[in-house]
This record gives C-alpha cells, structure tokens and sequence, in this order.
C-alpha cells in the first residue's frame, strides 16, 4: 500500500494552509494567521516542508525547493534581527515563495511517499555508503530511502561528508550542487532536525540525477562547455593539495590576530584577479604557507567582495561569491567532515560555476587610491545604491 508523507495535526494543518491557499490569498490569509497569533517559525517551518513535499526539481535550479529551503536559515535570522514593524516581512515572503512554486504547473503539485520499507537493522557506515554509492550511480530513488535512514542513524556532519563526494565535483557544473545541501542542512538546524527526511530527498535527487550536457535556459553552450571542462579537471584541485602539502595537523582551523597580514596579502591578490578560475593556486599556496582555514574564509570573504564590486553584474542579488564563503565557514567546522574536504571545498570556491561566470563582468581594476573614492556620505551612498537595486527588474527564483 503507497502512502504519502504527512506530520502531527497541528503541523499538517499549516503545511496544507501553504499548499491549497489560492496565489492571490496567500498574503492576506498569511497576515490574518500571523495577526492571530500563529507562531511565525511555526509557518516557515511549514513553507518548508510544503516546498519540498509538493514541487518537483526544476531542470536548471530555478523552482521547486531549491530556493525556498536554502533561504530558510536566512529568514528565521532575519525574523530574529528587524523590529517589530517589519520582522513578519520574511514569514510572508517565505510563505508565498512557497506557495506559488507548488501552484506553478512547471513544479506542482506533486506528492512524496511514505517510505514504510525501509531496513533498519543496518550499521551507519552502511547507510553512509549507501548513500554515496546511490549518488555515484545516479539513483535517486535509493538515495531518498538512504538519507532517510541516515538522518535516524547518522550525524548531520556524517550525511555532509557523504553528500560532498559529489557535490564538490559538480561545483564547476552548477554551484547549487554544493549550495543547497549545505543550505538545506542549515535550514534544518533552524527548524529542527526533526524534520531531515522531508527536506533532504529532494536534495538527494537532486544530487543524483544526470547533469547537463546541452545548453538551455541560462545555461549557454559555453557556459556548459566551461563547466564540463573543469568537471573532469578537479584532479588539479587535488594535485594542489599535495603540491602544497596541504595535511591535517599542518593546516590550522582557527584565525586569530597573528594572521592579519596573511589575511590581507590573500584578500589582495584575490582581489585583484582578471581570471577568477585562476584563484585555486593561490589559496592552496596560502594554506600551504600556514593560513589557516578559517583566516583563508576572511581573505576570499575580503577579496570576493572586491571582485564583486568590480564587476557591472546586472543582478545586485546573484551573490553566490558571499553565499559560497558562507556556506564554506559553515563546512569547516564539523569535525566529521575529512580535512580533505574541507581543503578542497576553498580552493575550489573559485571555479564554482556563478562565481567564475563574473569573469566578464569585472570592468573596473580594484581602487584603493583614498583619492579616488566617494566624498558623499554613507547615508547618501546607501540611498544611491537602494535606487539602483529598486530600479532592476525583479529576477524570479
């Protein structure tokens, strides 16, 4: 007998709001729920298991979950941070993101079933390497049933290792790959982990299905070509490794005062790039000379956001440099993560595919003549700044 995945009442009860709500209600009835008095994590955690449970994966990364669940961590921190006039603001975004991409007939809706079969008599490190085999192999379907049992056997940093035996490889072919399961397990430690089964077996499929080949959407044939290219090029990632001696016990995790002016050497050059598919040497030769790890997160946080400035990107909200970084800070600090992962996880940064795509876009050289900056204020900056975003077309995820 096939049954579908459902929770306690209460929870029910709201994930079905996120899902049968009419588009055009969804706002409305979302404040009334809010103005009642419902929890506003109660609702996001909602939108989330919604998300996942009732779309399906888009071709590209644009729909389905993706999005919404890589936002989650970000929208209960900004829930946490506005004042009371605006911090219900991100519950309703949430919420209605959730809400139109299970309406949308490209995504939705769809229904995921109950696995009732699953063998749990089984030993973590098989279900681990379960795991990866089923990824390896392009199974989806088993890699759901492996996650599933590996979020009742497994730590989060256990199921991380495992996914990033893919995901680090399929970084230069499209960086969600990378992002959305690190991004997913975030949202679960905003929401609880409780919930990993529904939220991580569409990032299983996703990390299981074929890649492409062929250029649609946004992806152009060059852009694939590239990205198939250094796909079968990430033996030189781990050539770097071995070049610089990058061992465990060699290569601290921790930064600390002392390595400032390493820090800003890096952040320097990285900045100061024309080829940011050119960056990977460098950070390996940094590591390699003593900086430590989370210090090489400083420097391409610093340099990232140089080459960010440089650029004439039409997209102001595209920042997959600043959400890799993240998303690396994060990485770093599970100890059941290999030291080689995590290694490979920063020089590897640079050939992420929406961060090297900026190549073309860096129009300015890095400025750091004082004379040559803004006199206006900081205020009227910031107002300068906020025009120009408000004046962009609105970019759909």
């Amino acid at each position: 007998m096939v049954r579908l995945v459902e929770f306690d009442a209460a929870t029910e009860q709201l994930v079905r709001f996120v899902e049968d709500t009419p588009r055009n209600e969804i706002i409305d009835k979302t404040v009334t729920l809010l103005g009642n008095g419902t929890d506003p994590k109660a609702l996001i955690t909602a939108a989330a298991l919604a998300v996942s449970r009732s779309t399906e994966l888009p071709a590209d990364h644009h729909g389905g979950p993706i999005h919404p669940i890589a936002g989650i961590y970000a929208v209960t921190a900004m829930t946490d941070r506005l004042d009371e006039s605006s911090h219900d603001l991100p519950v309703l975004q949430c919420v209605a993101l959730a809400n139109k991409h299970i309406h949308l007939p490209s995504m939705g809706p769809t229904a995921m079933v109950q696995f009732d079969d699953l063998n749990r008599d089984v030993e973590t490190d098989r279900v681990l390497a379960r795991l990866e085999k089923a990824m390896t192999d392009r199974e989806p379907r088993l890699a759901e049933r492996a996650v599933t049992l590996a979020c009742e056997k497994a730590t989060p940093g256990q199921i991380l290792n495992s996914m990033l035996t893919v995901s680090l490889r399929r970084n230069s072919l499209d960086d969600h790959y990378f992002l959305y399961p690190i991004y997913a397990m975030r949202a679960l430690d905003a929401i609880g982990w409780q919930w990993g089964p529904t939220l991580m077996r569409p990032v299983l499929r996703f990390l299981s299905r074929h890649a492409s080949f062929d250029a649609f959407g946004e992806f152009t044939e060059d852009s694939i070509t590239e990205g198939i290219d250094l796909y079968k090029r990430f033996h030189e990632l781990e050539e770097l490794v071995e070049t610089y001696g990058l061992e465990e016990g060699k290569v601290p995790q921790h930064t600390g005062e002392h390595e400032a002016q390493a820090i800003a050497a890096l952040a320097d050059e990285v900045g100061a790039v024309s080829s940011i598919a050119s960056i990977p040497e460098m950070v390996a030769r940094a590591l390699g000379s003593g900086l430590s790890m989370e210090g090489t997160c400083e420097a391409l946080s610093v340099g990232g956001g140089r080459i960010f400035l440089r650029s004439h990107s039409n997209n102001p909200f595209d920042v997959h440099i600043h959400t890799g970084i993240a998303a690396r800070r994060y990485l770093i600090g599970f100890p059941e993560v290999s030291f080689r992962h995590k290694v490979l996880a920063l020089i590897g940064w640079a050939w992420s595919y929406e961060v090297r795509y900026l190549d073309h876009t860096l129009q300015w050289d890095w400025q750091s003549d004082a004379a040559e900056l803004s006199t206006a204020s900081p205020d009227a900056i910031l107002g300068q700044i906020e025009d120009i975003i408000l004046g962009i077309d609105g970019y759909d995820v």
